[in-house]
C-alpha cells in the first residue's frame, strides 16, 4: 500500500470515520484483509476483525498440477512429478515460476498458430489508452475465442486440466504474436490496488492471481521471457508452459512477479496466455 493511501487512512481516522467504513473502502479498491487489519489496528474491535476475516480473508487456490504441494509459496530445485504432470520449479519462497516441458503437443500448437494468424490486432496495455502508441508492448494480439470455437474449447480444456478450480475464474484465452524486434517491456500482470486501473479492470472481476502462458512455437533466436527478480530467462520452445502466481497466498500483490518479453531477434514468436482471477469481494 503506497504512502498516499496510508495518509488517506490517517486523515479519515482523525476525522472520525469508523474503522469498518475504512475497511470496506480499502477492500473495494483492491487491498486485502491481511494488509488492511494491521493498518487499522485498534480502529477495529477483535470481534469485527474476526467477522471480517471469516468473510474477506484471501487464501489463493493452487493449480491442479501442483498436486499435494501445500502452498503457492512452496518450491524446490528439482523436477516434481504430481498426479497430473511433471514440472520444474525456479525461484524461492518469495516468488517462483513453474515450467511444464512439452505439455502441449505440436499438432495443437500448430493449429493454434494457424488460427491466430487470421485475427491479429495491435496489443494494448491497461495503463495506457488503446488509441495511443504502445511503446512498451509492440506485439500483436488475438482474442482466441472469437476465431475458431472448437479449437478454443480444446485449448481451454487443456488449460483447465492443468489449473483445476483456479481455471473457473479465468479470463478468455488471449494470443500474442511477436515479430522481429517486437517485445513487451518489464511489467506485472496484476492490477495495482488503489488505482484507476484496478477499478476499471478488476473492481467487478477480481484481481489476477495466476498466469498460465504457453509457447506455441520454438523461436529461432531471442524472445525469451525474463523474470527480473529471479534473474532467470526462459527460451520459447514449442509446447512448454510457464505458470506463476502474481500475488502472495494471502492475496497481496507480489512485485517480484515483474517480468518482460525480450525482443525476437530472428523468426517469430506465438504464445497464448490465460489469466486466472480471485473472486471480487462483495
Amino acid at each position: 500500500m503506497n504512502s498516499a493511501w496510508k495518509r488517506w487512512v490517517l486523515e479519515n481516522t482523525l476525522k472520525g470515520v469508523s474503522g469498518k467504513e475504512l475497511y470496506f473502502t480499502l477492500i473495494n479498491h483492491g487491498f486485502v484483509h491481511d494488509q488492511i487489519v494491521p493498518l487499522l489496528g485498534a480502529n477495529l474491535s477483535e470481534s469485527q476483525k474476526q467477522q471480517l476475516a471469516n468473510r474477506y480473508r484471501v487464501l489463493v487456490p493452487k493449480p491442479a498440477f501442483l498436486g499435494d504441494e501445500k502452498s503457492v509459496d512452496s518450491y524446490s530445485s528439482n523436477i516434481t512429478n504430481s498426479d497430473t504432470v511433471a514440472y520444474e520449479t525456479f525461484g524461492n519462497s518469495d516468488f517462483c515460476v513453474y515450467k511444464l516441458t512439452g505439455c502441449f503437443d505440436s499438432d495443437l500448437c500448430e493449429a493454434a498458430v494457424n488460427s491466430i494468424k487470421k485475427g491479429l490486432r495491435p496489443s494494448t496495455i491497461t495503463t495506457v489508452s488503446s488509441d495511443k502508441p504502445q511503446q512498451s508492448r509492440t506485439s500483436s494480439t488475438c482474442d482466441f475465442a472469437s476465431l475458431e470455437a472448437d479449437l478454443a474449447e480444446r485449448l481451454s480444456e487443456k488449460l483447465k486440466s492443468l489449473m483445476g478450480k483456479v481455471h473457473d475464474t479465468s479470463e478468455p484465452i488471449q494470443a500474442q504474436h511477436y515479430g522481429v524486434q517486437q517485445e513487451f517491456k518489464q511489467h506485472t500482470d496484476y492490477f495495482e490496488p488503489g488505482s484507476s486501473e484496478y477499478s476499471k479492470f478488476a473492481g467487478r472481476r477480481g484481481q489476477r492471481s495466476w498466469t498460465c502462458m504457453v509457447y506455441l512455437n520454438t523461436v529461432e533466436r531471442g524472445g525469451e521471457t525474463e523474470f527480473l527478480y529471479l534473474k532467470k530467462r526462459f527460451s520459447p520452445k514449442q509446447g512448454d508452459v510457464l505458470v506463476w502466481c502474481n500475488v502472495h497466498k494471502n492475496g497481496v500483490v507480489n512485485p517480484q512477479s515483474l517480468h518482460q518479453a525480450h525482443p525476437v531477434s530472428a523468426g517469430e514468436k506465438y504464445i497464448i496466455t490465460q489469466w486466472c482471477r480471485l473472486i471480487a469481494p462483495k
